[in-house]
Order: C-alpha cells, then sequence, then structure tokens
C-alpha cells in the first residue's frame, strides 16, 4: 500500500500531533508500506529517512501565495507518488488533500488530535475519520460528523521508532516527596496554573518538590516562571 502523510511540520518539539504521525509513518514503513510524509521540514527528518519514508517539503502556512505554491507543489508529488491513501493530521492538510482530490482516486483519512479546536469540525471533508478516544468520537459526532465516518483508534505510547529503549535510559534521582506531571509545554496545558497552585501550597508542604517533564515551544517561559518561585 502506498500512504502519504501530510502535516505542517515535522520537529521535534514535543508536538503530539507530530510524534503520532511519525510513529505512524515509521511503523508503517517497517511493516512493508511505502510511506511518504508531506511537511514544512524539521528535525525528525532524518528518523523518517532512516526507515525508508520519504519526506517531501511543503510549507503549508496559511498565505494566499504560499497556499497556491503548496497546492501546485502537492499536485505534483500525488502524480509522482500515486497514494492508495492519504492520512492527514491537520486542518490545512486534510482540506488541501481533499480539495486537490479531482484527480486522484486516493482515500482521505483524517486523524483528530485537538478536537477542543473549532476548525476540527472540517476534518470531516475525509472518507474516515479517526478519533483518539470515544470521547473524541461523541464530540465529533455531535458537531455533525457521520457515524458512519468515525472510528476510535487510541495512540499508542510504547515501542516508539522516536524513544529508545527503557533499559538504555538513566534513572534521574528524584527528591521525595514529589508530585511530577508529563505534558507538551505549552501554555493551553495548564502548566502556567499548575506552578502558580504548586507556589501556594509549597509554603505549607516545604518538603514537596514539582518536576516537569516535557518540550515544546513555551518551555523557557515556564523554566522563568518556576526559576522565579525559588
Amino acid at each position: 500500500m502506498r500512504i502519504i502523510h501530510i502535516l505542517n511540520h515535522v520537529q521535534e518539539i514535543g508536538n503530539g500531533i507530530v510524534n503520532v504521525a511519525v510513529d505512524l509513518a515509521c511503523l508503517q514503513s517497517q511493516s512493508g508500506d511505502d510511506v511518504a510524509v508531506i511537511s514544512a521540514g524539521g528535525g525528525y527528518e532524518k528518523l523518517l529517512n532512516q526507515f525508508g519514508v520519504k519526506h517531501y517539503e511543503i510549507n503549508q502556512s496559511r498565505q494566499p501565495i504560499t497556499m497556491i505554491k503548496a497546492a501546485i507543489a502537492y499536485r505534483k508529488i500525488v502524480q509522482e507518488f500515486q497514494p492508495d491513501i492519504v492520512h492527514a493530521h491537520m486542518m490545512t492538510g486534510v482540506v488541501l488533500a481533499r480539495a486537490l482530490r479531482w484527480e486522484n482516486r486516493y482515500i482521505l483519512v483524517a486523524t483528530v488530535h485537538n478536537e477542543f479546536q473549532r476548525s476540527s469540525v472540517l476534518m470531516g471533508l475525509a472518507d474516515r475519520v479517526i478519533a483518539v478516544s470515544k470521547a473524541v468520537k461523541n464530540s465529533m459526532g455531535q458537531r455533525g460528523i457521520p457515524e458512519h465516518k468515525l472510528r476510535v483508534v487510541c495512540n499508542g505510547t510504547l515501542g516508539s521508532p522516536r524513544t529508545r529503549k527503557i533499559s538504555d535510559y538513566q534513572p534521574l534521582s528524584l527528591q521525595s516527596p514529589a508530585i511530577a506531571t508529563v505534558a507538551g509545554m505549552y501554555k493551553r496545558k495548564g502548566i502556567t496554573e499548575l506552578i502558580a497552585a504548586f507556589e501556594e501550597i509549597a509554603q505549607d508542604f516545604p518538603q514537596v518538590h514539582l518536576y516537569l517533564v516535557g518540550n515544546g515551544p513555551d518551555k523557557q517561559i515556564f523554566e522563568s516562571q518556576a526559576q522565579a518561585t525559588a
């Protein structure tokens, strides 16, 4: 089977959508499928190449001239690769893939990662809409996505091509008692509020430590906030 994954970028910044898409592309290629990824590029290109996944670079920034160029480039890629399936992981990709499908007969699949976004309803343009949980499936159904399009496929978290074996990691010594949160370092994850809340209880429980585990574009903001509480 010939599969194209389309997403905005493949940067190694703790973006869960990117992580899942990269995992899926690598493992599909490992299983014998011909797989390609369309994105603006990023740190995961090397890993994709190691797994035999071809990467096509397209800037999908939502600006008229950029989108026209993206449409021309996408059409050329599809004609060259001849996919059986195009799997869109972000809204721009699903719109692009649906709008330019008229010359091709591929099946369009879309995975809804951030159903809280109003624009996520656009994922319903796909032939099959993958929800990462039953709650997401129910939410998308309530927002008008036909039931026959929806399927639930929970995200896998173990055995990722992006990570080493657990036995290869050196454990860190944490001060105890400890509270640890594992999350993408994004403001919308509530990290700012978590640090602020911990600062309040820390006065009553000075022996407790808070650990933040993750990466993301707002990491430095949270580091500065945490340092200010010391």
